[in-house]
């Protein structure tokens, strides 16, 4: 249920600032995507370029009919450095999000608005900073800058940011890097279960034999 979906996310909120600590990917990964709907007015707005608070009137008044539409992400642009900063594999988290809500798969080539990475940084892990992990992804090549874009005034990047192949490439390895310890788990658990098996049967075959004496031995000498 969507309102489910919305306790998830804020519980997870809260985890972070009350543990002073960040979402491994396979946690942020397992969030449920934001309401369609929410998404909806939020891409709106990140690529109109309308103020913010034509974005939050508009949010309210959905909210207010439909309860299972999230409110407006609190602390947009408001972070507090107490709270640790977002890593590398928050963001690429965010950015897989991003390019599910937006085209419905990961795609190279699709424009990113500063609004579109605030409101998902903002949804999930509120109060922390997000543009330092954002602009390492940059620099390493998973994230590219839109040549005549905007500056956005919280970081030094040239916005729209665009998907490429490495940054489909990126998140496909940090999906694979995720599963491999469940992976690893389930091969331990077939190793030992093959060698488990041998041994079963030894027990059963003993079980067997030890049944049988002992239906001889009630039964007496044969004659």
């Amino acid at each position: 249920m969507a309102d489910d979906a919305i306790m998830q996310v804020r519980k997870a909120r809260a985890r972070q600032l009350s543990e002073h600590r960040p979402l491994t990917p396979g946690e942020l990964r397992s969030l449920p995507a934001p309401h369609p709907r929410w998404w909806q007015l939020i891409s709106q707005m990140a690529k109109s370029g309308k103020p913010i608070a034509d974005g939050i009137v508009e949010l309210v008044v959905e909210s207010a009919v439909d309860p299972s539409i999230p409110e407006f992400p609190a602390w947009l642009e408001d972070w507090d450095h107490r709270y640790p900063a977002l890593t590398q594999n928050e963001t690429l988290a965010l950015v897989e999000k991003f390019l599910l809500c937006e085209r419905g798969a990961l795609l190279a080539g699709v424009a990113m608005h500063p609004y579109h990475y605030l409101a998902l940084s903002a949804y999930y892990c509120a109060r922390r900073e997000p543009f330092e992990a954002l602009t390492e992804c940059v620099r390493a090549g998973y994230l590219d800058q839109a040549g005549g874009g905007f500056k956005y005034q919280a970081c030094d990047l040239t916005w729209p940011l665009v998907t490429t192949q490495q940054t489909i490439a990126r998140i496909d390895a940090l999906v694979i890097a995720i599963a491999l310890p469940a992976v690893a788990k389930a091969e331990r658990h077939a190793a030992r279960l093959r060698s488990a098996v041998p041994t079963l049967f030894s027990l059963l075959g003993r079980a067997v034999r030890g049944a049988g004496d002992l239906i001889r031995r009630a039964l007496g000498p044969s004659s």
